[in-house]
C-alpha cells in the first residue's frame, strides 16, 4: 500500500520483487524493482537521487498508474469481479 500512495502522490518508488505489484511498476516506468538486497537497494536510491528527470518521469508515470489502476473504484470493481466468479465456480 506504501508504494501506491507514494507513486499518488508523484513519487518514483524503489521496491523489491517481492512486492505484489512489481511487474506493474516495471511495465509503468514508475520506478525501480530490485532483489531483496540491499547493495541494489542502495544503487537504486542513488540513481534516482542523481538522476532528477528520471526521478520526474516515474513519479509522473506512477500517479498516472495509479489514477489507472489502483483508484478506489477499480480495486472495488476488480474486487467486486473476483467474488462473482467464485460464487459463480460453486
Amino acid at each position: 500500500m506504501t508504494a501506491i500512495e507514494a507513486m499518488a502522490c508523484g513519487l518514483p518508488v524503489v521496491i523489491s520483487d517481492q512486492v505484489g505489484i512489481h511487474r506493474e511498476v516495471v511495465k509503468g516506468s514508475a520506478g525501480l524493482v530490485v532483489n531483496c538486497d540491499s547493495e541494489q537497494l542502495a544503487q537504486a536510491m542513488i540513481k534516482l537521487l542523481d538522476d532528477t528527470d528520471l526521478s520526474q518521469r516515474m513519479g509522473e508515470n506512477g500517479r498516472r498508474l495509479v489514477n489507472e489502476r489502483f483508484t478506489l473504484d477499480k480495486i472495488a470493481t476488480k474486487m467486486i469481479e473476483v467474488y462473482e466468479r467464485v460464487i459463480s465456480s460453486n
